[in-house]
């Protein structure tokens, strides 16, 4: 009898670390697709070029974006990091959602839903701009 009480409770000792280990496996991996690399954690300010007849730079860590309005780039630059790199990388650079969320390091549904709100966000201070001229 205390043979088969043994040979269970090893059993489930084994089924317990087994699960153990796939949670934390799960975990590493959830967590590794939340973390951003390094290189995106820097935001690099953006000045106006005098020289170049008042156009504006915006930079994220794979490219600059010339930009001809000065109140666009102004709204833009106004926009909370992940928001413009989004904004930058679907309407200047191009990408996709799938490639935007691969630079990024984000899923594509969070790339979507950040697009909106910055393409929202935009809206309304190039309204406030407007309004003030």
């Amino acid at each position: 009898m205390s043979e088969a009480i043994e040979m269970q409770f090893d059993a489930f000792c084994k089924k317990v670390i087994k699960h153990a280990c796939l949670d934390a496996h799960a975990q590493l991996r959830r967590k590794a697709e939340r973390e951003q690399p390094l290189e995106l954690a820097y935001d690099i300010p953006a000045e106006p070029d005098e020289a170049a007849y008042g156009r504006t730079w915006l930079h994220t860590d794979r490219f600059s974006v010339c930009i001809y309005d000065p109140e666009l780039a102004e709204a833009i630059r106004s926009l909370v990091p992940r928001q413009r790199n989004i904004i930058l990388l679907c309407y200047f650079a191009e990408c996709s959602d799938r490639e935007t969320g691969d630079i990024l390091g984000l899923p594509v549904h969070v790339i979507r839903f950040g697009r909106q709100t910055a393409l929202r966000k935009l809206k309304e201070i190039l309204t406030a701009i407007n309004y003030e001229q």
